[in-house]
């Protein structure tokens, strides 16, 4: 039966000829059927702005009186087009609903993927004397498996390992980046901006005669080349620390003797007092060494792995 009105009537008669008729019309009415359809992607990538956003292209003779979108049959929104902050990685099922002011009634489904990928890294060791090779740990998390990873240290080298390390031939300040991407094609992308720096390792020469006729005071100089200024100097005869100046000032016995030097950059060691600055490394702090943030005090020293003198 097509839409329309339609009148309807009734004729009985008996055997004996008796007759009657009733009429109802126009009381059938059959109303046009309304359908929609759903725009939007079928894949939705999570980021900290994404929102569902699905439009509906009705066509309709009547007026819609109703609209309902669900999500897995949860109702969410009863508008025409859907706007709706849902943040659940994984296969999901939108249902649109609507009825027209008749009654009629049409609904429509459409798959949908939403899948999610956040980057994140840690570094091994960001502070390097002359050069340095830190291990990258990937802590990126995702939804769909992961497609490619790209990483990019800053000195021209690259690298498509989850875990990679890197060598830094060159003192500089080096920015690492990493960028992944799920097999769905959802990508995020974390920048550690001069994260790495290496170090210029100072040089040292020690002045002064290497022979003496008697046993006495005698002097010995520290000539220095260095590129970051000294903040440190450690003078050492026979193994044993003797001064801590930049020149050495020591009695003599007797003997044959070693005297040594080991200078340390401002940019070396930690020592108990000197002002502390984040690193991109989860709970380690670093030494500050230019204006910024200062999070803190060392209260100990430290000279670990990689640390120049």
């Amino acid at each position: 039966m097509f839409p329309g009105n339609y009148t309807v009537r009734l004729i009985a008669a008996t055997i004996n000829g008796c007759m009657d008729t009733t009429t109802f019309v126009d009381t059938v009415k059959v109303f046009n059927l309304p359908s929609a359809t759903i725009n939007g992607n079928g894949i939705v990538c999570l980021v900290p702005s994404t929102r569902l956003q699905y439009t509906s292209n009705i066509t309709s003779v009547d007026a819609i009186a109703k609209y309902k979108w669900s999500i897995d049959a949860d109702s969410v929104a009863n508008t025409p087009d859907l706007n709706y902050n849902y943040r659940t990685p994984g296969n999901h099922l939108i249902t649109f609903f609507i009825q027209t002011v008749n009654g009629c009634i049409f609904s429509i489904t459409k798959n949908i993927l939403i899948d999610s990928i956040v980057t994140d890294f840690s570094i091994s060791q960001v502070r390097f004397c002359t050069f340095g090779s830190p291990n990258f740990n990937n802590l990126t998390t995702s939804y769909g498996a992961i497609n490619f990873y790209n990483w990019s240290f800053g000195d021209g080298n690259t690298s498509a390992l989850q875990n990679p390390s890197n060598n830094y031939l060159l003192p500089n300040n080096y920015t690492v980046q990493l960028i992944a991407e799920t097999i769905n094609g959802c990508r995020d992308t974390t920048v550690f901006t001069d994260t790495i720096h290496i170090y210029n390792l100072p040089h040292a020469a020690i002045i002064g005669d290497s022979i003496h006729c008697t046993p006495g005071i005698y002097q010995y100089l520290s000539s220095i080349n260095s590129v970051d200024n000294i903040v440190k100097y450690q003078w050492f005869v026979d193994n044993v620390q003797r001064s801590s100046n930049a020149s050495l000032n020591y009695n003599f016995i007797a003997g044959n003797h070693i005297v040594s030097l080991k200078v340390t950059t401002v940019n070396g060691e930690i020592r108990a007092g000197d002002f502390l600055t984040t690193s991109n490394t989860p709970g380690v702090a670093m030494k500050a060494t230019k204006a910024g943030a200062v999070i803190g005090t060392a209260m100990s020293g430290y000279s670990g792995e990689g640390i120049g003198t």
